[in-house]
């Protein structure tokens, strides 16, 4: 995650948030080339990439493509990887300066977000033929020994996420989210538009004709193109024998994006969290374009039915897109509701003094399908709208109570028999206090 924080630091210096936002675009946009580049270089048939490349750019599962903190956070480990299994494949021997370059990017696709790292153990596997076993068993040695060398690191240096781990609950949930997470993510494609369609409105609907117009341009122009040339030097048995080893190879891939995000749940496709399905953007992409290929292959004599393949693929995509478009109207529908809370907040409590603290008890109050508009940072939002004394001990803070409609008293437990208030952890009263804060008793007087 160190981008996290080069990134800002000279996308302020550039120009600011927007500045910020075109570096994400700019992240997102070389990745989806080197992901195109690959599957190039990957196999012999030229249609083979073009719609992977696609899915990939309207990958559904993960939602926080366009979150600026993931954004920089996590595709420069993608954007790592990409890099280096495009230069392991036009290495030609193990020893090659490319190959050695191809560790480098793996090893910062690791320290930078881990989860990617182990689709690089596919590697030798993504050129046919082209690697014996001993070059397979030295490259899988050497991944090895740099996750266990970063591990190792990590439980060391006292990462808790790593060192409170029972084993038998690591394997456990290694196993459930191997089996699990490829169920979710392959559903996400059928699930997508399904959700648009239920809820097509005029807006969409608009979106939706002139998305399939475009798609269909596209495939027919680029694709159909590069399918006449590989339909001209290929035979028809060596195009499916390459599709269904891709395909083969994405279902690995798949495989391999979730042992290290044991972390998460995988059943979350919505929010922050469906980060889970992040690393599985490559296997995906080629699993469900291979499936588009073949279809495309099998009715390629067929005129009227290959024409009926071409217009569900356009309508589909078309409607990909607009997930995205939907994905990115939640994103501003909580950056209204925290304007709207913000302020009434700020207008509620126009006396902030030491010690002050606000809570908000709201069972109804909005927290957003895609983001969450009031997370872990409410606590520190004053703070960042206002300079406080620094010989303020407790500057003022926001608390959200726990309470929801099905119990709206949830917070009194908080109240001690003094009638102060104690703001902890432990039972639950507040919405994101901070582990590290400690316990604080609140007078009467200083609650807004």
């Amino acid at each position: 995650m160190v981008f996290l924080t080069i990134l800002p630091f000279f996308g302020a210096k550039l120009g600011g948030i927007s500045t910020l936002y075109l570096i994400g675009f700019f992240l997102l946009t070389c990745n989806a080339c080197l992901f195109y580049r690959l599957l190039r270089n990957i196999t012999k048939i030229s249609y083979s990439a073009l719609i992977p490349t696609l899915l990939f750019c309207l990958y559904p599962a993960d939602t926080t493509f366009n979150y600026l903190q993931h954004l920089l956070g996590l595709q420069p480990a993608l954007l790592f990887i990409l890099i280096a299994f495009n230069l392991f494949v036009n290495s030609a021997k193990i020893n090659s300066q490319s190959r050695l370059f191809s560790y480098f990017f793996a090893t910062l696709a690791l320290l930078t977000y881990e989860s990617p790292f182990l689709l690089f153990f596919t590697a030798p596997f993504l050129k046919k033929n082209t690697q014996n076993r001993k070059q397979i068993f030295i490259h899988s040695l050497i991944l090895t020994t740099i996750l266990f060398l970063y591990l190792g690191l990590r439980k060391i240096a006292g990462e808790s996420r790593i060192s409170q781990l029972a084993p038998w609950e690591v394997l456990q949930k290694f196993l459930y989210q191997i089996i699990a997470g490829p169920i979710v993510v392959s559903g996400t494609f059928l699930l997508r538009p399904w959700q648009i369609l239920s809820s097509l409105n005029v807006t969409y609907l608009i979106f939706l004709v002139i998305a399939t117009a475009c798609f269909y341009g596209i495939i027919t122009s680029l694709y159909e193109e590069q399918f006449k040339v590989s339909y001209h030097d290929f035979s028809s048995h060596f195009q499916i024998t390459e599709l269904i080893r891709l395909l083969k190879l994405g279902l690995v891939m798949i495989f391999l994006a979730y042992p290290s995000a044991i972390l998460l749940d995988v059943n979350l496709i919505d929010g922050r969290y469906s980060r889970v399905h992040f690393s599985a953007v490559i296997g995906t992409s080629i699993l469900m374009g291979s499936l588009w290929n073949l279809l495309f292959l099998i009715t390629d004599s067929k005129t009227l039915l290959r024409a009926t393949v071409k217009v569900l693929l356009s309508i589909y995509l078309a409607l990909l897109l607009i997930f995205s478009i939907n994905v990115q109207h939640f994103y501003v529908l909580s950056w209204q509701y925290q304007q709207n809370f913000w302020r009434d907040v700020l207008r509620l409590s126009p006396d902030l003094t030491n010690n002050t603290v606000i809570l908000v008890q709201s069972p109804n109050l909005q927290w957003g399908k895609q983001i969450h508009p009031f997370d872990w940072s409410v606590p520190s939002v004053l703070s960042s709208i206002y300079e406080f004394p620094k010989d303020w001990q407790f500057p003022p803070r926001a608390y959200i109570l726990h309470s929801d409609p099905r119990n709206i008293e949830a917070w009194k437990g908080m109240i001690q028999s003094n009638d102060k208030m104690l703001i902890s952890n432990k039972n639950h009263g507040v919405r994101y206090h901070y582990d590290w804060e400690p316990e604080r008793l609140i007078r009467p007087q200083d609650v807004k």
